[in-house]
Formats: structure tokens, C-alpha cells, sequence
């Protein structure tokens, strides 16, 4: 129930109207927020917290590009390839705006040039804090602009060829520890139930003709004491359908050919006498049409299954960005982020629990302007 016009209460809702205002142009027809009120902006700590990781992943991208892979010395390498930096800023600084800047920055300029950079990122806390505080926003978006460019630029290039490569581009941060897994089955299924897209995995109750897994097919898989049909009407049998992405347009961004499929996968749960009860990947068919594509399970040629496996994955995390993550997140919620403050002038239970949701959506999905952010796994 909203305000009676005239009160007092009536002021401060024309005022969160004019802050809150809804949008359908963005992604037509949906309702957006216009722009994103100041107030809802991430805070200080929150940057701060993320300047932090960012020094951490700029720390590791200069020991790949110029440094040593992380062994000793890795923090000369930091600090000579930010001296070089800022002197390149610095260059474009002519007159009085350039001893401006010199002098904002005598606080830490000392320290970047001639004292010692750590690769810690706590350490390095206090020193980014003095560069926030001290020096102007031109400078640092300039200074930031030029430390991208010369990484870019000096990337190694083409692609990775071999899982080696990969790894040699975690050179200061941990490698995360799936990298040594995410080629077994068990880590494939417990992807389902636990990876960043778990709302997959549908109970089978009859048989799918797009999907004509067979009892040879289970068996090899589950076991000759283990039957199809008894799998089903067990509730142990599971199904990950993507056919939302049939007919997708593969992409090409930024240079080379992407490939998306719309896979079926199987899954079972070993009956209720069997010790191991783990989820287990039995079937996977690569397209929604059966004649298009044949079934393929862990029994098959090693690559042609595990080239399976990845069509599962790639498709995941399609569905995740684009479903899961951005249509039932952030567009779902966002009408609700906008309705409480324009109809409500005191907080209520209900906007005290949505409100640093799905605001928290919003800050991640709008850009200053109102434009949509859209990071496209695609």
C-alpha cells in the first residue's frame, strides 16, 4: 500500500521516484532501472577489497608476460614494470599539471621507485590506500589505462596448446584444485549438484525418445546387477537437457570460431545395497536428434568421450550466463529492487531482506551510464 498524496511521507517518495526510475528500452520489454542512484554504488571498502584482487591478478598477469613464472625475483619484476609505467604516464603531463601530480604523489612515488614491491597482497594494502586517497582520478584512470595497454600488448600470443600452458599461467596465484580433476567422471558429476549451474538435473519418470540410452548402454556403465528400467522407477535416474540451445548461432569473438551444442546427458545413482552412491554420468548424447548423434559413455574411445564431457560443460555454462545467472537473477529481480523504494518510505521486513540482493544484482549489471553489462559466455 503506498503513501496518501499530501503528506509529508508524500516529499520523500517524489524523490525516490525521481531516483528509481523504470526502464524498458534497455532489453525491451523488460523493466530495468534507468540509471543506478548513487547511493547504491559499491562502497569504499568494497573497491578498496577489490583493488586489492585486482593487484593480485596484476601482479601474477606481469610475471607471465616479463617475469620469471614466480621464482625469485618475481617482485623486481613488478616494481621495474610499474616504474616503467608510471614514467610513461607521467610523460604525457606537461607544465604545471604534471608537477601537480608529482606532488600529490611524493607520499608513495618513493616507494614505488626505489623501495621494495611485495607480491603479498596485504602488504600491499596501505600503499593502494595512499594512491586512492592522494592522487586525481585522471591520473590514476590514465595511469590504470597504460598498465592494461603494455600488458595487452605484450601478452603472450595465440592460444594454449597443451594443459601445461594453461598452468603456467597461474605463475603467483594458486592453481584452483579442480585442474587436477576436471577430467574424472566424478568430478564431471559432482559439477551437477555442486557447480555454479546445479539446477540442471531433472528426475527421469519414462523413457525419452531424443534420447534412446539402452539397457547395454546403462550396464556398462552401472553394472549388470543394475537395470535401466529399475534405475527409473527408483528415482535414481537423472536427465540435464539443453535443448534450449538448439539452433543457437555459434560466435566467433574476438577472432576465432566457437562451437555450442545442445547435449543430453544421463546420470544414475547406484542402487540402495551398493556402498558408493555417487552421482555417475552414464550417456551422453551431443544434440537433441538421436540420428545426428550418436550416444557416447565412459566405455567408449577416452577423447570421444571426454570431448562429450566438455560439450556438456560448454553448454552449462552457456545456460548458466544467460538463464540461471542474468534472465532469473539480475532481469528477474530487478523490478522488485525498484518497487520498494518508489511505493515505501520507511524500510519493511521485506526490503531489509531483498533490497542488498538484488541491489547487489544491479550494481554488478548496470554501468554508470544505465547501460547493460552483460559478460557473454557465448
Amino acid at each position: 500500500m503506498t503513501a496518501a498524496y499530501g503528506s509529508s511521507t508524500d516529499q520523500g517518495l517524489a524523490t525516490k521516484r525521481e531516483q528509481y526510475k523504470y526502464n524498458h528500452v534497455h532489453i525491451p520489454p523488460l523493466a530495468m532501472v534507468d540509471t543506478l542512484p548513487e547511493a547504491e554504488q559499491f562502497s569504499t571498502p568494497w573497491k578498496l577489497m577489490l583493488a586489492k584482487v585486482g593487484f593480485q591478478l596484476l601482479v601474477n598477469k606481469i610475471i607471465v608476460n616479463y617475469g620469471d613464472q614466480g621464482d625469485a625475483g618475481a617482485a623486481d619484476d613488478v616494481k621495474a614494470f610499474l616504474q616503467a609505467t608510471l614514467k610513461e604516464t607521467l610523460a604525457k603531463y606537461k607544465g604545471f599539471s604534471k608537477l601537480k601530480i608529482i606532488f600529490k604523489g611524493l607520499k608513495f612515488v618513493p616507494r614505488l621507485v626505489f623501495g621494495q614491491i611485495s607480491t603479498d597482497v596485504k602488504e600491499v594494502e596501505d600503499l593502494m590506500q595512499d594512491i586512492i586517497k592522494t592522487m586525481g582520478r585522471d591520473f590514476l584512470e590514465d595511469f590504470a589505462g597504460d598498465v592494461m595497454q603494455k600488458l595487452t600488448v605484450d601478452a603472450p600470443q595465440g592460444r594454449c596448446t597443451t594443459i601445461k600452458e594453461f598452468k603456467e599461467l597461474f605463475a603467483t596465484i594458486d592453481l584452483p584444485e579442480i585442474a587436477y580433476t576436471f577430467q574424472e567422471d566424478e568430478t564431471f558429476a559432482y559439477m551437477r549438484v555442486a557447480g555454479p549451474n546445479s539446477v540442471m538435473l531433472q528426475r527421469m519418470t519414462e523413457p525419452d525418445p531424443r534420447f534412446p540410452v539402452t539397457e547395454a548402454h546403462y550396464q556398462t556403465v552401472m553394472g549388470e546387477e543394475d537395470s535401466l528400467a529399475s534405475a527409473r522407477a527408483e528415482g535414481r535416474l537423472y536427465l540435464c537437457d539443453y535443448g534450449i540451445l538448439e539452433g543457437a548461432v555459434n560466435g566467433s569473438f574476438p577472432t576465432d570460431q566457437k562451437y555450442l551444442y545442445a547435449p543430453l546427458a544421463l546420470f544414475a545413482v547406484p542402487k540402495g545395497d551398493r556402498r558408493d552412491r555417487k552421482l555417475h554420468p552414464v550417456a551422453i548424447q551431443c544434440g537433441q536428434k538421436p540420428k545426428k548423434f550418436p550416444i557416447l559413455t565412459p566405455q567408449s574411445n577416452h577423447y570421444a568421450w571426454l570431448c562429450a564431457k566438455t560439450a556438456v560443460q560448454i553448454a552449462d555454462v552457456n545456460f548458466h550466463e544467460a538463464v540461471t545467472h542474468l534472465a532469473r537473477t539480475h532481469l528477474f529481480m530487478g523490478p522488485f529492487a525498484i518497487a520498494p523504494p518508489v511505493n515505501y518510505q520507511r524500510a519493511t521486513p521485506f526490503i531489509n531482506y531483498s533490497a542488498p540482493i538484488s541491489l547487489g544484482c544491479w550494481r554488478l549489471t548496470m554501468q554508470r551510464n544505465g547501460s547493460l553489462f552483460i559478460a557473454a559466455a557465448a
